[in-house]
């Protein structure tokens, strides 16, 4: 009875921990209270024998990080974004969207091969992530992997036809006109 007691405290604090970004990621003070309070229940969990309650406390520790990254991100630190992503890959490493906007951020860091690595994470945990194959192709593009930069297009386009508006409105796809091959594909 008394682990019960303590699960459901534990739930009770996880509602409270709801993950929201963060307007002023210097501060810090926010995200540290809910990530020790998430960890704190992960360990508790643990000690208790509740692998649901571990794994929950887990996936929203993971949630916390990723909006964490965001308000790093959204402020051009992309130092700070990646160790937060980093973070989130740690508490769930089937994130494939924390791998995603692990990957971006590198790739605006200018970490080209280290970006190639989270996205390509992303979309094999993932295979059907547009937004994946999306950062993924201007990844390998700018790695000089222009067919493998056309292929993840055409994924995209597969995945979701709409983006071909969003592919002609991204000054990032610019550079892919010098192909004739992207061209094809996104004028018709």
């Amino acid at each position: 009875a008394s682990g019960i007691k303590h699960a459901r405290f534990f739930r009770e604090l996880i509602k409270n921990c709801e993950a929201k970004i963060l307007m002023y990621p210097e501060s810090g003070y926010d995200c540290c209270i809910r990530t020790s309070n998430l960890e704190m229940i992960a360990g508790a969990a643990a000690t208790l024998g509740d692998s649901s309650l571990f794994n929950e406390a887990k996936d929203r520790l993971s949630a916390v990080y990723v909006d964490y990254g965001k308000a790093y991100y959204f402020n051009n630190d992309f130092e700070n974004a990646i160790h937060a992503y980093k973070n989130a890959i740690e508490n769930d490493s089937r994130n494939y969207k924390a791998f995603n906007f692990l990957g971006y951020s590198y790739f605006r860091n200018r970490e080209i091969k280290e970006a190639i690595d989270s996205l390509e994470s992303s979309v094999a945990i993932n295979p059907s992530y547009t937004e994946g194959h999306y950062n993924l192709a201007l990844a390998y593009w700018s790695d000089g992997k222009k067919t493998k930069a056309i292929n993840e297009i055409k994924s995209v386009l597969k995945l979701d036809p709409n983006y071909k508006s969003k592919i002609k409105d991204d000054d990032q796809f610019k550079v892919f006109n010098r192909s004739k091959e992207f061209r094809t594909l996104i004028m018709n």
